[in-house]
């Protein structure tokens, strides 16, 4: 074929065409794969959909915050200011609300069975969730990593077990599990605004667990309820 003529134009553009087409489908398709591989881990999805995106992570550090009409730098100081923030958020918006005499359980249907307690959890499924936990995972206030609680796995899990299934015994949660370490996120605007930060509440991981469990109990296939 003649080079610079309108065959051969039409005949680059045609290929040229069909080349991004298939580059569009391989990129598709390796995300989705990609993504659908990490449905177990939330922190590597949210990477993969932020590069697919082109959204690179950004300074998380607040080095400087406006408060009350003041301006603050120390992080002691930033920490409090934003504690204050979001505790207030909620009774700030209960109180613009008007009172009403209608009650809440107006609007909540009556229980279709009473469930009185959970199967209890046992050694070996507390050792499995050990062993399952991220080495990489955030860490709550306690500090304790993933990789820390499987290593101690052994020596621990019995333990647990026992407070696992006094928590379920009890229906209460223990105190210290409850206590997240707080992490401002920001969403838009100006960085140095407190109400342009969300909170990111991070709870130690063995309380995750403990919760996760709960829920599997719960909604999943294999609950074991007593019924009364």
């Amino acid at each position: 074929m003649v080079t610079g003529t309108h065959a051969a134009w039409d005949k680059y553009k045609s290929t040229r065409n069909k080349v991004n087409i298939a580059l569009r489908q391989a990129k598709t398709d390796y995300f989705r794969t990609k993504i659908s591989n990490q449905n177990n881990n939330p922190k590597e999805a949210w990477k993969t959909i932020n590069n697919l995106l082109g959204r690179s992570p950004g300074n998380t550090v607040v080095n400087e915050l406006k408060f009350n009409d003041t301006k603050i730098t120390s992080p002691e100081e930033i920490a409090n200011a934003f504690n204050t923030y979001f505790t207030d958020i909620g009774p700030n918006l209960a109180s613009s609300i008007d009172d009403t005499d209608i009650t809440f359980d107006r609007f909540v249907k009556p229980a279709t069975s009473k469930m009185t307690r959970f199967k209890l959890v046992s050694h070996t499924k507390v050792v499995k969730l050990l062993n399952g936990l991220s080495n990489s995972k955030a860490t709550g206030l306690d500090k304790i990593s993933g990789k820390i609680l499987k290593t101690a796995a052994p020596t621990i899990a019995l333990s647990l077990t026992h407070i696992f299934n006094h928590a379920i015994i009890t229906s209460c949660f223990t105190y210290e599990w409850k206590a997240a370490r707080l992490l401002p996120l920001h969403n838009k605007g100006p960085r140095d605004l407190a109400e342009n930060y969300r909170p990111i509440s991070i709870l130690p991981a063995i309380s995750i667990e403990c919760l996760h469990e709960a829920a599997r109990r719960l909604f999943a296939g294999d609950t074991n309820l007593t019924v009364a």
